[in-house]
Formats: structure tokens, sequence, C-alpha cells
């Protein structure tokens, strides 16, 4: 009879044994069931960033599957994805094409890979000397590798602007040798009403420190502006430049003093919702192409050839950053000015070339001349009214 206790009892203790290992059992699967679903969920969220990434990538022709030679090329222009500081605007990474907008087949194209879904840019390059090109061969500047590089991305461009500069076709622009931003907001106000541009790059105020006159009022005077030119073209997305660098003694910090008034006007027309971002083109930024002290000439003031490039690429990944936050609309037609600016006209090529006027000749000179002068004393009218 104890030998059956001790049997009976043995059994129980066994069958105990048997469902501790079972939970133990049970327990390890719950935690591999929950682990492998915790793999493939990260695995899949990857896997959607780099197909995000690829493209992203493939809008610019870096990781594009065809491998097309104009998108290729661009990709090869923009040179390193940059994303910079999301918080205040500066991510100017390139972007794929935007969701389409609500606009009718007759008013857009659809191009793949392109940005804004081919949306033509209708674009109205506004500053002083450096938007012209000063010191670029042919005065090419900033604005013909910028077109080029849009154009590679199967868009039409045009180039607008009441003057024609640079040896190249669509070199129209409206820029003023030796203008602050308040008198280039004046003068630009008659071809602004007459082109209503889409996209606006501006690149002004460089005057403001070399006349050491207007500082305090740059940002002021930029943010009056800018209300200005959308409420004269209602389709408009801003490119706001920040300046470039400059090797005139007693320059920079006037300058760091201005860029700092349009990041702060920057910041308050976002928090409005206006079409707007930031394109820094100072060393003092994080974009990894922003222009050096190196980047600018001997006279003190102009960018470089190689300076002048990487401008265009950072203005090129800016108007990208504009089509990624949705801004671009379609321009508003208008009798007389095409979608592409290059297009022959009259049955005959542009053979546009650059345009000078003796009173800009004269500007010119005074500038090299009084260069000393600059920076140092306040002096308003060293380029005249």
């Amino acid at each position: 009879m104890a030998k059956d206790g001790a049997k009976s009892s043995g059994g129980r203790f066994g069958f105990l044994r048997t469902k501790r290992v079972l939970a133990t059992l049970s327990l390890l699967l719950v935690v591999a069931i929950i682990l492998i679903g915790l793999f493939l969920s990260r695995l899949e969220t990857d896997d959607t960033s780099l197909h995000g990434l690829r493209k992203a990538l493939g809008a610019t022709g870096v990781f594009a599957g065809h491998h097309d030679d104009k998108a290729a090329a661009v990709g090869e222009f923009l040179g390193p994805i940059a994303s910079l500081n999301p918080e205040t605007g500066t991510d100017l990474t390139p972007v794929a094409a935007a969701k389409p907008k609500p606009t009718s087949a007759a008013d857009r194209r659809q191009f793949p890979g392109s940005i804004a879904n081919g949306t033509a840019l209708r674009i109205m390059p506004l500053g002083a000397s450096s938007v012209r090109g000063e010191n670029s061969p042919g005065n090419t500047g900033f604005r013909k590798p910028l077109r080029d590089a849009l154009v590679a991305l199967n868009v039409s461009v045009n180039m607008v602007g009441s003057q024609k500069v640079g040896d190249f076709p669509d070199n129209d622009v409206e820029a003023y040798l030796g203008v602050r931003v308040s008198q280039l907001h004046e003068r630009s106000r008659p071809a602004v009403k007459k082109y209503k541009p889409n996209v606006f790059i501006i690149n002004a105020g460089i005057n403001n420190a070399l006349m050491n006159y207007e500082l305090d009022t740059a940002g002021k005077d930029m943010e009056s502006y800018i209300r200005d030119l959308l409420a004269m073209s209602p389709r408009a997305a801003f490119v706001l430049s920040t300046l470039t660098p400059s090797r005139i003694p007693h320059c920079e910090p006037l300058i760091l003093d201005i860029n700092k008034q349009y990041w702060d006007l920057y910041n308050r027309l976002k928090a409005e919702s206006l079409p707007i971002v930031v394109a820094d083109v100072h060393y003092s930024g994080q974009e990894p192409d922003a222009l050096q002290l190196s980047d600018i000439t001997d006279d003190g003031t102009h960018p470089t050839h190689d300076g002048y490039l990487q401008m265009a690429r950072i203005y090129t990944k800016a108007v990208q950053h504009t089509d990624s936050l949705d801004f671009l609309q379609v321009p508003e037609p208008l009798a007389g000015v095409p979608d592409d600016g290059a297009a022959p006209k009259g049955g005959a090529g542009s053979t546009s070339k650059t345009v000078r006027h003796s009173a800009a000749h004269e500007q010119r000179r005074r500038f090299l001349h009084m260069k000393r002068e600059l920076c140092i004393t306040s002096n308003p009218n060293l380029w005249g009214k």
C-alpha cells in the first residue's frame, strides 16, 4: 500500500513538472512571436524608408532605374543630399514629385520624375549685381546652371524680368547694380505686375551692408517687399536667399546681422503659412554647399565661377523644397508669356546677349573706386538714388 501511495505521489509531482515545462514553453513561444512581430515591423519600416529614399533620389537621377542622361546630370550637379535643421525650415533635401495639384489637364503636363508634376516654372530672379552674374563668364552667374538643372528635372522654365543679362537663352532677370532692398522693391514692381511669376528667387541686401545704410530695417524692408510681391502675384512661392560672404573689411558682421533678420522674417512668415523657404548660401549656416570666403572674387563681393555654381545647387534644392511643401502653383496664363523661355520666338532662336548701359558702367566704376569706404561710412548715395 505504501508503494501504491508513493507511486501516486510521484505521478502527481511528475504531472506538475510537466505542466511547468509546458507553461514555460508557452511563455517562450509568446515572447518569440512578439519579437518576430517587432522584427517584421521594423523591417517593413526600413523598407518603406529605403523605398522613399530611392524615390527621392530617383527624382534627381541619382537613383533612377533608367539612368536618364539629364536626370543623372542634375543628380551629379546637386551633389550630396543635405537634410538640414527641419525645425527652421532649412531642410533642402531634393525631393520627389509632389502629389497632383487641383488643376486641369490643360494647365499641367504630366512628366514622370519631374517636380510638381511638370508645372511650368515662371521664375523671376530678384536682386543686384550678383543676381546679374557679375564677374562670371558671360554673366551667366547662378542663373544658367540653375535653369539647366531645373530643365533636367523635366519641367518647362521661363526666366522673366525686364532685363536680358548673360550669354545664354532665357536670360531675363530683374536685378539692378547697387540697389538696396527698398530700392529693388520700387524698381521691380512694374515687371512683377507684367509677368506674375510663380517663383521668386530673392538675393538682395548686400548693398545695404556695403553702403552701411538701412541696416536695421533690412528685414522689415524685405518683409514689406515679399508681402507686396505676393499681393501682385498671388500664385508665387518664395526662395529667400541669405547674403553671400564678403572679403571687404568690416562687412561680415553687417552681413551676418542682415542674415539673422532674414531668418527671423522667415520664421514669422512661416508661422503665417506663407509659401516661403530659405536658401542659405553663407558658410555660417549648415548648408554643405554654402559659399566660403575663398568662393568670393578679389573685389570682395561677387562670387567666383565655382561660387555661382554652388549658389545654383542651393537654389535648385530650394525650389525642390517649395515643391515638397506643395507651394508651387500653375502660373497665371498671360498672353505672350510662354512656359519655355528658351523656345524659338518668331521662327528664330534666342540669341540674347548681355545688355549693358552707360549708367551701369558708371555705377560699376564708382563701386571699384570707392570700395575702401564701403561698410565703414554710412553713405546711401554711393551709387546714386
